[in-house]
């Protein structure tokens, strides 16, 4: 069953963000005040529990990646969500189902609402730790040998990278030298 990520839920959604975050993923506050900017300017967002979508649909777990304190600073502009929903439908030859958060915490946790209020997708709940996390391969993916590629990476001016890898730990080590060369936050 569905809910609604409608403006009065979103900075709770941000509270407790920062309390999956244990210390890391970012200040919830910025995706905080895009995510209600975003829902007041597209509307309300579906929050489906995983057994609503097929099994076959595809769910692309989105976020930031980077150092939190650069997104203070090269503040996103949006439009990444609809690049990374274009590039993997045409990698994947697929429509993508729903977005769902990579992890919940932090900035996150949160700022995913925006991609999906923006693209007028539905929000999985779901993501792949329970809490933030400081690299890619430490997913549940990884526990079953799953990879986590292909990978896209989007900046803030629209540059997009796709990874392909051998491991989720090749992911994290390629992601990281293509972030830098972005400006730190991808």
């Amino acid at each position: 069953m569905s809910t609604q990520i409608a403006l009065d839920v979103i900075a709770a959604m941000a509270a407790g963000s920062a309390v999956f975050a244990g210390g890391g993923g970012g200040d919830p506050a910025l995706g905080e005040l895009m995510a209600a900017h975003a829902v007041s300017e597209y509307g309300s967002v579906d929050l489906l529990d995983l057994d609503d979508l097929d099994d076959d649909s595809l769910i692309v777990p989105i976020a930031f990646i980077g150092a939190p304190t650069v997104i203070q600073e090269k503040i996103p502009n949006g439009t990444e969500g609809k690049l990374i929903l274009e590039t993997m439908e045409e990698l994947l030859d697929r429509p993508v189902g729903a977005f769902m958060s990579a992890e919940l915490g932090g900035l996150n946790g949160v700022y995913p609402v925006v991609w999906c209020a923006r693209q007028g997708i539905p929000l999985a709940d779901a993501d792949l730790m329970g809490r933030a996390f400081p690299e890619l391969q430490m997913v549940t993916p990884t526990l079953f040998d799953r990879k986590i590629s292909p990978v896209v990476l989007v900046d803030e001016r629209d540059n997009v990278a796709v990874l392909w890898t051998t491991t989720n730990e090749w992911a994290e080590k390629l992601a990281r030298a293509a972030t830098v060369a972005m400006g730190g936050v991808a």
